[in-house]
């Protein structure tokens, strides 16, 4: 077996490899409109880089763990449009994956070695598979906190090998254990319950490591403590902040919401997500690494490589399987991090067989046929990520995917244009802008968008949905009744009615009303509100037709 090359010329070919990926997925950034879940939280980042001592547990006025929340507020601090700042800091993590694939890579490749030596061929090969899977692109470009949880998850498998590895030779393991436990701990904070079973993983790899030696249990009792530890100390503030929820809901993510369900129905759910989650890896790894997966799982598998094979699998099983069990609505980027071990196990089988071809071929031929080799698995993934940076709109998203980023109400292409209308208006002349209570879009970027822009004053209507739109003070003052951002809170908001100002009212068309059925907002809110007039429009592309009417945007003139 040839010796692993050095460190120096592996760590050029990641930072080189780094920067290329980050310059060719940073391009056009804003190509895909807001969609609701990013203007969700980043409004509440922007309450945390405001106000961190009030505002610093809001993520859980959302039922999200806090860290995504603190770092997109961190990004805000860049300036500028706060869209394109949260979605630099999922860049950031996507940059960070690279990385660190490639370091979990090149020790998995080496798990039956004695010493564990790197195998860089394999950890580079899973860093240019990652850099180029339209998967780990189309995270990076949206500020969702499927990246960030991705790259723990995989920090998360490295570091459970690294205890591994310390244990079995006799090693202080204190350092490593506390190592696993911070990033254990910043996971739990970031998807909380889906989180737990990765703490399999450092007995995954206590169990396949290095053969163990004398006082291995001692060692792995004292490396897993430290990290239960450490974890515990950075989790158990967010069970006990003020906030929503109680302790239990708060372990278990929130489930109040989660209906109870029977076995059967729980088998059709995990059918129907488990289904769901085959599409999302064949699309969105592309076929020709699909392919890959399953011959080098073949070949790895008759080169009796089972140390790899089982220790990826449970990786896969505890990145897969709890959202696909549990998951009342799955979505495809839930898949994320399991498409991580996947990617590994085919750069293993690549290392070896171009080791193969490269021992017994001449040196210029075995290194073309290597490199044809992967060119062959690199190109469509690369071909179909660029088609997702080129045409946002346009990629050949899945369904649901489709349904959300683009076609559907949660989409941004009409809350944008929407907005860009009421700023126009704004900039002519000062204007009261109302919004329903409702989360997601358009409300939530109508106010992510348009706060502290010159002439536009926010409010929220009070319970637009039963109410007219200008509900008199009942204390018999000439005034009228708002409410302010809801994620403030506070007193309502009192609107003199000899304000003259033009008053429009941003609504999602058609909206869904308390009777569980979709109208037009026009009709719907004419009947609480005689006179009202729609201002404009704006339609989301077509092609999802989940409600009676294409999904828009409309702004209706109160006065």
């Amino acid at each position: 077996m040839s010796k692993p090359s050095s460190e120096a010329p592996r760590r050029k070919v990641l930072f080189a490899l780094a920067a290329l990926a980050a310059a060719l997925t940073a391009v056009r950034l804003r190509t895909l409109p807001v969609f609701g879940d990013e203007a969700i939280f980043l409004r509440h980042a922007r309450l945390v880089r405001e106000d961190p001592g009030r505002y610093l547990w809001t993520s859980l006025n959302a039922a999200a763990g806090p860290i995504h929340t603190w770092l997109l507020a961190v990004g805000l601090l860049l300036g500028g449009d706060p869209v394109t700042c949260g979605r630099v800091v999922s860049l950031a993590c996507h940059v960070a994956s690279i990385g660190v694939i490639a370091w979990v890579t090149g020790r998995i490749a080496r798990m039956d070695a004695a010493p564990p030596a790197v195998d860089v061929r394999a950890a580079l090969f899973a860093a240019c598979l990652l850099a180029t899977s339209p998967f780990f692109v189309t995270s990076a470009r949206l500020a969702r906190v499927d990246g960030l949880f991705a790259l723990e998850t995989i920090a998360i498998a490295g570091l459970s090998l690294r205890l591994a590895h310390r244990v079995a030779e006799g090693r202080a393991v204190a350092r490593a254990g506390i190592q696993l436990g911070i990033v254990m701990g910043i996971t739990m904070l970031t998807r909380t319950a889906v989180s737990y079973p990765f703490w399999a993983m450092p007995v995954a790899a206590l169990l396949l490591g290095p053969p163990p030696r004398a006082g291995t249990i001692r060692r792995a009792a004292v490396g897993l403590f430290a990290a239960m530890a450490v974890a515990l100390a950075i989790f158990a503030p967010y069970l006990i902040s003020e906030g929503p929820g109680t302790f239990t809901t708060r372990v278990f993510h929130f489930s109040e919401t989660r209906p109870a369900l029977s076995w059967p129905a729980r088998f059709h759910l995990a059918v129907a997500n488990g289904s769901m989650a085959v599409e999302a890896l064949s699309r969105y790894l592309t076929v020709p690494v699909a392919l890959a997966v399953t011959g080098s799982m073949a070949i790895l598998a008759g080169r009796r490589r089972w140390r790899v094979l089982l220790y990826c699998g449970a990786w896969e099983a505890v990145a897969l399987l709890p959202a696909v069990l549990f998951a009342g609505a799955y979505f495809p980027r839930y898949v994320l991090p399991a498409a991580a071990p996947l990617l590994v196990i085919v750069a293993v089988c690549f290392s070896e067989m171009s080791r193969d071809v490269s021992e017994k071929l001449p040196a210029p031929l075995g290194s073309a046929v290597a490199g044809a080799l992967a060119v062959a698995i690199l190109v469509v993934p690369a071909i179909r990520s660029a088609t997702f940076v080129r045409d946002g709109l346009g990629a050949p998203w899945m369904a649901v995917d489709r349904w959300q980023l683009v076609c559907g109400w949660p989409a941004g292409s009409a809350t944008e244009r929407a907005a860009g209308y009421m700023a126009r208006q704004g900039a002519a002349e000062p204007v009261l802008v109302l919004t329903p209570e409702i989360s997601g879009n358009p409300t939530d970027a109508i106010w992510l968008l348009l706060s502290n822009r010159p002439g536009i004053d926010l409010a929220f209507a009070r319970d637009a949905l039963a109410l007219p739109l200008r509900v008199p003070a009942s204390d018999g003052a000439a005034d009228w009744l708002v409410r302010r951002d809801l994620l403030r809170g506070g007193e309502p908001r009192r609107i003199p009615l000899a304000d003259r100002r033009p008053v429009l009212f941003v609504s999602p068309d058609p909206v869904l009303t308390r009777s569980g059925d979709w109208q037009p907002a026009g009709e719907f809110f004419r009947r609480l509100n005689p006179g009202l007039t729609e201002a404009a429009r704006f339609e989301n592309p077509g092609g999802c037709r989940v409600t009676p009417a294409r999904d828009a945007v409309v702004v209706l003139r109160v006065r």
